[in-house]
């Protein structure tokens, strides 16, 4: 019998419970007519609170909607890394801690493999030292490891999940030491981490391999659609002038074979450096040499930019092939001095790329022939870092956080956009250019071209020399109405979520990409020219 009452008794509670939550909710204007029950100066009012409210009601929903997308985000990056979502947050969440004192980390290292599992619990064993197990001691351990795996990486899915994930580990060990005030941008193999971070202090050679990324939308595609998965944009040598002066000697798009000042490369817009040198020490400095004059005659001469990435035919040239074929004659020269036959410039010229790249992505592939890309397997830069000639000297990544150089939060932004949008055109999606485009700009611009070359020189055309106005509308279009305004909003709403996206620390990585995702699935530019063909 009590049982009985009280089950009406307990439901008529929660009832009038829901109707008073239900009462609370309820705003003036909710209710039909309402206008008529207040006078005119409290009907203002409310109209005010209610703009107010529904503006705050759309953020909210905007807001959630950005948080579903980093959701989303978590199980793709996890993916990527080759680890679970789980093990993932696990380990983020320990990051939140203060950094107390250096961890004997280096010992989770024993449970890092090549499979899933293993990486999720070398994952889970940092999680118990959160940002007191981000040390030197176990970059080092990374680091070995990784240069080694990069050397086999290509068709292997397994050790490119774990070159991934030590790249994400390698950069928030460097923060987090910058953090600390430990200079942590160039790194020596078997040496240590440098005590500078300026790009002036390290001691160049003549005929240096340097291999880079940049911050454009060109450079963000071609690190996310070839391999192998180290994802450099270009490379270029270094011409040793004396005195601690250098240049380079580089094939830019937009000139040709030229060389840059020590200051002009230094103060450009580099988001990475790796320094590599001939392997055979016996051999290096010869060899060197001899690819230094190489590329210097290339400089002379102002070799044109090979936009067909032909690279059979040296008589136009493009940036990894500049550097391939100057150090096969230079490895072909020693070989002559030393009568070694095996030495012979074709097989060297080959197998200096051991590893030529392929656009594995069709639609990354499709996309790049619009800027005149004929040939889908080519040496790409990051060929040059798999080439059995070379090693690596010095590894530099920009650490600092200050507003107006954000570092590698500036890095993984990049990286993260041309991953996104690679998907993109995987999915079927391609620029398509309005009539007034096609009809009057691009003549315009070829005018324009035509008149800037005849009278000042290619120095003053709109777009590079080689590209027509088609070329050139896809790498403005590109720029300025994909990659500027998608990194734009999602920092703008990155800040207006509370996130400190200039930390790599403080911002999970999933939520990083989700609202990249969101931004380049939302903004109004990008939406407009960026269509799915296959609709």
């Amino acid at each position: 019998m009590k049982k009985s009452v009280l089950i009406p008794l307990t439901m008529s509670a929660i009832l009038s419970c829901s109707l008073m939550a239900k009462s609370q909710d309820r705003k003036p204007w909710d209710t039909q007519g309402w206008e008529r029950r207040y006078p005119t100066w409290q009907v203002r009012q409310l109209k005010r609170e209610k703009r107010a409210y529904e503006k705050a009601q759309r953020k909210e929903q905007e807001k959630n909607e950005r948080l579903k997308y980093a959701e989303n985000a978590k199980k793709m990056v996890a993916q990527k890394m080759g680890v679970s979502s789980e093990s993932l947050v696990n380990f983020w969440d320990s990051l939140n801690d203060a950094f107390t004192g250096e961890a004997e980390s280096e010992k989770c290292f024993d449970h890092l493999d090549d499979n899933d599992n293993a990486r999720s619990e070398f994952l889970n064993c940092l999680s118990e030292f959160g940002r007191n197990g981000l040390t030197e001691k176990l970059f080092a351990k990374i680091n070995d490891r990784k240069l080694k795996q990069m050397k086999t990486l290509k068709d292997n899915a397994n050790l490119q999940k774990t070159v991934n994930l030590s790249f994400v580990l390698e950069d928030l060990i460097r923060y987090q030491l910058e953090d600390r005030g430990i200079h942590a941008s160039w790194w020596v193999p078997g040496e240590g981490f440098l005590d500078t971070n300026d790009r002036y202090d390290f001691k160049y050679q003549n005929g240096d391999v340097i291999l880079e990324i940049g911050y454009s939308a060109v450079s963000a595609i071609i690190t996310q659609s070839t391999m192998p998965q180290r994802k450099f944009s270009h490379a270029l040598m270094i011409k040793d002038h004396g005195d601690n002066q250098f240049g380079t000697m580089e094939a830019l798009i937009q000139t040709g074979v030229i060389s840059r000042t020590k200051k002009e490369l230094l103060d450009s817009n580099i988001q990475t450096l790796m320094v590599m040198r001939v392997k055979d020490e016996k051999q290096r400095k010869y060899v060197a040499d001899i690819a230094a004059d190489c590329g210097w005659e290339h400089v002379k001469n102002n070799t044109d930019y090979d936009l067909d990435f032909d690279g059979e035919d040296h008589s136009k040239i493009f940036c990894s092939e500049l550097v391939a074929s100057c150090y096969a004659k230079g490895l072909e020269s020693y070989g002559e001095m030393k009568s070694n036959e095996d030495l012979d410039y074709k097989s060297i010229y080959y197998n200096f790329t051991d590893h030529q790249s392929s656009i594995f992505s069709d639609g990354a592939y499709e996309f790049l022939k619009n800027f005149g890309m004929k040939k889908r397997t080519m040496p790409s830069p990051g060929d040059i870092f798999t080439s059995p000639y070379l090693e690596v000297m010095a590894d530099y990544r920009p650490t600092s956080s200050k507003e107006d150089d954000l570092g590698m939060s500036r890095l993984w932004n990049v990286m993260f956009w041309g991953d996104l949008f690679v998907q993109k055109l995987d999915q079927g999606y391609d620029f398509e250019f309005s009539l007034i485009s096609k009809g009057i700009l691009r003549p315009l611009i070829d005018g324009i071209n035509f008149l800037a070359d005849k009278l000042f020189g290619d120095e003053m055309m709109i777009i590079p020399t080689g590209f027509d106005a088609k070329k050139g509308g896809y790498l403005a279009a590109m720029d300025k109405l994909v990659y500027a305004p998608t990194t734009e909003l999602a920092l703008e709403n990155l800040e207006y979520d509370g996130y400190e996206h200039q930390s790599i620390l403080e911002t999970p990585i999933w939520v990083r990409v989700g609202y990249f995702h969101h931004a380049m699935d939302t903004n109004a530019k990008t939406r407009w020219i960026l269509k799915n063909q296959k609709k």
